[in-house]
């Protein structure tokens, strides 16, 4: 009875300090009727740290005109924040003052994402149908047969009412000039070190949807025709900057002129762009700033930095590593008192007492425990495993698969989930099936698999091909240490932009830094079935060539676990928490680390997404053990390939 009191008060202190109706110790504040839980208190903040709130004046919309008016189940059309071309069915999941969980209908509460109840990307029931728009239909229905009254009945579900859109996009005051179809060059948000030419791909009053030629829609984005990271054809010309062509002009001369007659296209006038001047943020300003590493939060936050439209942020008494750049006009930063004013919970700075490891039950310092990488799917973590401030999850932009499949080579993360036929064509090492992916490498005798980089398990240009005699010149100089010269095309991984933030202010001096791995041993060949498989586990398996005595060889895993190759990999990916903490138990000698998978909420997804280091130096599994937990990863993930 005591420990069941026990779990049921530490879940009810997780939900009040969520809320924020904890004090600086963790103990409750009691509340009368009507009074609300002490906030944070802006006037003597500002004071004590001798500091500045940003003025109203910087933001577009300071506070919201109306109320949330969204009501749990309500159902909508959206705009995917990580597919920004896609309109889609989604479902209100949670409501936190003036923001919404917003649910893709199907899809697992994962990718769930936050939004301001006013979005401009948030559309009623029936928009995109009125409005020529296609709508992405919910997990498991096609387009032809999704129809929106026949599915809320089916689903039991209520239609937001249109009264709650008050940002519906309407004919522009003043016409503008852009028109869909036309040619500009625009910033890769994503790469601020890239202009690349490009497309308006769509037009909602007065922004459009910006479009990479050659590119797969991925990279898209929304943008106000104001933006300073658009500008008219022969811009990057006249300025002395390096302009990114379409893919097929990678070895060739690329020539506006030509593109725009070979394309029967028309580029914006120049006239048409009106650059909007920075807002006028300055260092030291405090804010109110989603932290987008862990959406549910608002926090305390000190624009570090400004470089024209780019802020660099800081939150309060975090370390420095945490601070990332937006653009001035985010819709996710707000003044001083916006919570407040909006029944937000504000999170307010760690005390020392915070900052010590492990005094919140996480370990990382200032971790309360709240949130998890993984989104919404979990409510909160205790370990690094699952904290999105953790050394081991800071370069991930997420530990999921796309909601979509991957569609890129390029973006395979380290051991792909096997829920679809793309997810599947990844770990075989194929090129997934997308305009861009199914090109041919062009080296003579190459059959597209393996990257220069050893980081990718495929490639198509020939900039990644291992076998181009450039390529091979360009890693033999980097095994002596020498920093070959930067390509000006091409994207980075999406580690690095992470670290920049959304975007950050290209570097002066951009290198390309070279991880060396560790060389196979050729000479001598692994005899033994143990080291063998030990070489599998903790040598990288995504070397540009590797050696196939190392390989990941299932049969020799089976060798170790016999009846484990009955299991399937697409099995093991529907596993709950408690199938896979069961199967763990059953390993011999794992008995005592089934608690671990237990404890840390690992399901078949998270389990087959487990990288080769996470087991020993996250889970803090010992090496025999270890071993024979990813050897039955590694029959579960060959199986796929039957």
């Amino acid at each position: 009875h005591n420990h069941f009191m026990s779990k049921m008060w530490k879940k009810k202190k997780k939900l009040m300090a969520m809320k924020g109706a904890l004090d600086e110790d963790g103990v409750p504040i009691k509340t009368g009727p009507g009074r609300k839980p002490k906030l944070h208190n802006w006037a003597s903040y500002l004071e004590r740290t001798k500091s500045q709130g940003a003025p109203l004046r910087l933001f577009r919309e300071p506070f919201p005109v109306h109320k949330n008016g969204f009501k749990l189940g309500m159902k909508l059309e959206g705009v995917d924040p990580k597919h920004q071309s896609l309109f889609c069915v989604l479902t209100v999941a949670e409501i936190c003052g003036f923001r919404i969980r917003l649910h893709f209908d199907g899809y697992s509460e994962c990718y769930d994402f936050w939004s301001n109840a006013d979005s401009a990307f948030l559309f009623p029931v029936g928009w995109c149908e009125e409005n020529n728009r296609n709508l992405q239909p919910p997990k498991g229905f096609t387009a032809e047969g999704f129809n929106w009254q026949n599915y809320l009945k089916l689903s039991k579900a209520i239609a937001a009412p249109r009264s709650l859109f008050n940002n519906l996009p309407k004919e522009p005051a003043t016409p503008h000039l852009f028109q869909l179809g036309m040619k500009l060059e625009s910033v890769d948000k994503k790469n601020s070190n890239l202009i690349c030419a490009s497309t308006v791909n769509d037009v909602m009053s007065n922004k459009i949807l910006i479009h990479f030629d050659g590119w797969e829609d991925t990279y898209d984005y929304w943008c106000d025709i104001t933006s300073m990271n658009i500008h008219p054809v022969g811009w990057c010309e006249k300025n002395g900057k390096s302009l990114s062509p379409p893919g097929e002009y990678e070895n060739v001369h690329f020539d506006w002129k030509e593109y725009l007659e070979r394309n029967n296209a028309e580029a914006v006038p120049e006239k048409a762009f009106k650059p909007q001047s920075p807002v006028g943020f300055e260092p030291g300003m405090k804010i109110e700033a989603v932290d987008k590493r862990n959406p549910i939060l608002i926090r305390v936050a000190t624009v570090m930095e400004v470089d024209g439209h780019l802020l660099k942020l800081h939150f309060d008494e975090w370390d420095e590593c945490y601070d990332y750049w937006v653009e001035d006009d985010c819709p996710d930063i707000h003044p001083p008192g916006w919570c407040h004013k909006t029944g937000h919970p504000l999170t307010a700075p760690p005390t020392p007492t915070d900052l010590l490891r492990g005094s919140t039950g996480c370990p990382i310092p200032g971790c309360k425990g709240i949130g998890h990488i993984k989104g919404a799917k979990y409510t909160g973590h205790h370990s690094a495993f699952g904290c999105p401030y953790s050394p081991l999850n800071m370069n991930r932009e997420s530990t999921l698969q796309d909601r979509l499949g991957s569609t890129r080579a390029e973006e395979v993360i380290q051991t792909p989930t096997p829920s679809s036929p793309v997810d599947i064509k990844m770990i075989k090492g194929e090129p997934p099936d997308s305009p861009e992916a199914v090109k041919k490498c062009p080296t003579p005798g190459c059959d597209g698999q393996g990257h220069v980089t050893g980081k990718f398990s495929a490639h198509h240009k020939l900039s990644g091909c291992p076998k181009a005699q450039n390529n091979q010149l360009q890693q033999s100089v980097a095994a002596e240490n020498i920093v070959p010269k930067k390509s000006t095309r091409g994207r980075k991984p999406r580690s690095y932009y992470l670290n920049m933030g959304d975007r950050g202010p290209p570097p002066k001096t951009p290198k390309l830094k070279i991880k060396h791995e560790r060389d196979y041993d050729v000479t001598s060949p692994q005899d033994n079935l143990q080291n063998g498989i030990h070489n599998s586990v903790f040598k990288s398996a995504m070397a540009t060539t590797p050696n196939p005595e190392v390989s990941l060889c299932w049969e020799r895993h089976v060798k170790l676990l016999p009846g484990i190759h009955r299991l399937k990999g697409s099995e093991v990916a529907k596993w709950n928490i408690e199938q896979v903490a069961a199967f763990v138990k059953t390993l011999p000698g794992c008995e005592e680390h089934y608690k671990t998978f237990k404890e840390e909420q690992i399901d078949g997804e998270a389990f087959l997404l487990i990288s080769q280091a996470d087991l020993v130096k996250i889970l803090n599994i010992k090496l025999g053990p270890a071993i024979k937990i990813y050897n039955s990863l590694a029959v579960f993930k060959s199986s796929l390939d039957v």
